[in-house]
């Protein structure tokens, strides 16, 4: 019997002492995966920076929808970048290693840190193209939607709601997560759907006084992933639980808006306080008590 063709793949576990162990092998048979490294995934995430030529110390690795929350309160989505970035940065390097092994690019596998994190340098705009193409569009069946409708009679965390919502209501699209750099920061994101023509976005709001909020934030999300992922248009959707409607907006994409925006981000991450919020959006904030803005000088919005 000849034999038998095995997948070898990027395999991710944590010892005992919680470090990232990095293995290259299979599921099957792990005792002979080779261990490549064994590291810190902080240490790790500003090995990479330092590689960027970015300072380790700075605030480089950001989710898309953290950083469109900045017309909300751009201090209070600053820290909570700050709190997720070791989370992001994980998935930038899981990303690049993945695609890295499926568009073939892996003619050997590197030893060290430093080698292992230029993994995906090479990985091409129109290659990701290529792996979104391959996407199938996806579809909720009845049943997962029969199901989905009884779990929100019994949930109150908005978060989830808005995933439940997108899944009853949201429209279906193929999709891809991908990073993208500017100047000293990279953003990560997975827009809700990507067409030839527009980027997708599905957002939940539980009250109708809070659409236009809403919509703020969701036109500068969608018009950061139409922006890289070069989509000439967006395709909004909100869905109002107090009107049980969805409100459906479709424009192009700003452009100019996503550069003010990314510098908006830039001057931040730079030591420049941003303006305060509306005082009514501190009640709630999981940063209050920590919060610098409550007790700077910066001129309310």
């Amino acid at each position: 019997m000849g034999k038998k063709n095995v997948e070898l793949s990027f395999i991710y576990s944590y010892g005992t002492n919680e470090k990232l162990r990095l293995l290259w092998g299979t599921l099957e048979d792990q005792e002979n995966n080779e261990l490549l490294m064994e590291i810190d995934e902080k240490e790790l995430m500003k090995l990479e920076k330092k590689r960027l030529g970015i300072s380790p110390d700075k605030l480089v690795f950001i989710g898309m929808a953290n950083l469109s929350k900045y017309y909300w309160c751009a201090w209070q989505y600053y820290l909570k970048a700050m709190r997720e970035e070791v989370s992001f940065f994980s998935a930038y390097f899981a990303d690049r290693l993945g695609y890295s092994k499926e568009l073939g690019l892996l003619n050997k596998i590197p030893k060290t840190p430093k080698g292992i994190l230029k993994i995906g340098d090479n990985i091409k705009e129109t290659q990701i193209q290529e792996l979104l193409s391959k996407k199938e569009k996806f579809e909720t069946s009845d049943d997962v939607k029969n199901s989905v409708s009884e779990l929100l009679k019994e949930e109150n965390d908005p978060l989830v709601k808005g995933n439940h919502y997108q899944t009853l209501h949201g429209e279906d699209y193929p999709s891809i997560r991908w990073n993208f750099r500017y100047k000293n920061i990279v953003l990560l994101g997975i827009p809700d759907g990507i067409t030839d023509e527009f980027v997708y976005e599905f957002k939940y709001t539980g009250k109708k006084k809070y659409m236009k909020q809403t919509l703020i934030t969701a036109a500068c999300q969608a018009d950061v992933y139409g922006y890289y992922f070069q989509r000439p248009k967006r395709r909004v959707q909100i869905f109002c639980e107090e009107e049980d409607k969805i409100h459906t907006f479709v424009d192009d994409i700003n452009k100019q808006k996503v550069i003010d925006l990314l510098e908006k981000w830039i001057d931040m991450i730079n030591g420049n306080l941003p303006m305060k919020p509306m005082s009514w959006k501190c009640n709630k904030c999981e940063f209050k008590e920590e919060c610098v803005l409550l007790n700077s000088d910066n001129n309310t919005k």
